[in-house]
């Protein structure tokens, strides 16, 4: 018997998003807004780990090097917050 174990597949990336901004004029103070375009991952590592009765570590490379995604957003702006904290 092994006893427990656990395995994870652990990966870093840098995400570079690239969005566009859309406030359409309102005539209250509330004022909504739309984020959408891609985003651009970078891998930079990847490690595949086993804890617990069994322990290792050893560097994977199950994942491709770069991914992109769509990204989209919602929001709405209030007067009584600063645009910049």
């Amino acid at each position: 018997m092994l006893g427990t174990f656990e395995t994870l597949q652990a990966t870093d990336w840098i995400d570079v998003p690239l969005l566009v901004h859309i406030a359409p004029k309102t005539s209250g103070s509330v004022r909504p807004y739309i984020l959408g375009g891609t985003t651009i991952s970078f891998k930079v590592g990847e490690t595949f780990k086993t804890t617990g009765a069994i322990e290792s570590s050893v560097d994977a490379d199950l994942f491709k090097d770069t991914d992109v995604a769509l990204t989209i957003a919602a929001g709405c702006r209030f007067p009584w917050v600063p645009d910049r904290l």
